[in-house]
């Protein structure tokens, strides 16, 4: 069995129960915790009592695995994304809030654990609200909101020969905010980010993909094709009860399917 990642189906929720979910034939999918056989990355911010902490699980065989924390440290831990390669390599990102500072840490799952948190190198001043995915070659991508005491743009980092590449922007110069960006892959494995650009007194969508050598230029998402924000209870999702605060919890799904259908 190979992954399909152009099937992946991914839901996320930020500081609300709604889901927005996606798939890369445009249809909505009903998910249940409980009696699927899907395998479920599941990553949440979650409050210790001090300040939020990055937990994850993994949903296999019809059981949700005990959650693991991933980040033990004196910053506040936000936003976090997950994704997974065909490799059997996990990659979590987050932003992380310490001080003045606004950065964004990472982890990766191999050989059985989650690695010590690392920071993602930028220049940035301020970098926030990142989203990861993994392409059709095992690549991790990360995109995110920064800025130098300016604007938001949307900028991008990919893991390559053991590194992150410097911090590139996917979109020409503007004079307007871009924020939320979030992470798909098109049916050939490529990466394609969406995000909200503040146009004509307004936030709108916009939607880019990687060519194999460059970010197209940005067209407006027209409609919500392939794109529905419902509830959990419309979605009926059952969230494992370990989760106790449900502001910020991102949750991958993947499907799969033979290698002679892929």
């Amino acid at each position: 069995m190979k992954w399909n990642f152009g099937l992946v189906f991914r839901v996320s929720i930020f500081m609300t129960l709604a889901f927005c979910l996606t798939t890369a034939a445009g249809v909505a999918k009903t998910v249940s915790s409980e009696g699927n056989d899907s395998e479920m990355e599941i990553i949440w911010a979650q409050s210790d009592g001090i300040r939020h902490e990055i937990f994850v699980s993994s949903y296999r065989s019809g059981t949700w695995e005990e959650p693991v924390m991933i980040t033990d440290d004196n910053a506040e831990n936000l936003h976090p994304s997950i994704d997974a390669g065909s490799n059997g390599k996990k990659w979590a990102v987050w932003s992380a809030v310490e001080g003045a500072e606004l950065e964004l840490r990472y982890s990766m799952f191999e050989d059985g654990k989650w690695n010590e948190a690392m920071k993602l190198p930028s220049d940035l001043s301020s970098n926030i609200k990142p989203s990861i995915i993994v392409d059709g070659n095992d690549i991790p991508w990360v995109v995110w909101s920064g800025n130098n005491g300016d604007l938001d743009d949307i900028y991008y980092s990919r893991f390559v020969d053991g590194e992150w590449t410097k911090e590139q922007p996917v979109h020409s110069a503007n004079e307007v905010p871009d924020i939320l960006p979030y992470l798909d892959t098109d049916e050939n494995g490529f990466p394609v980010v969406i995000w909200e650009s503040y146009i004509d007194g307004t936030y709108k969508k916009l939607q880019s993909t990687w060519n194999g050598e460059e970010w197209v230029e940005p067209v407006l998402v027209l409609s919500e094709e392939g794109t529905q924000e419902q509830t959990a209870e419309e979605l009926d999702i059952t969230l494992p009860e370990f989760i106790t605060d449900t502001r910020q919890v991102f949750l991958r799904v993947f499907e799969k399917q033979t290698q002679e259908n892929k």
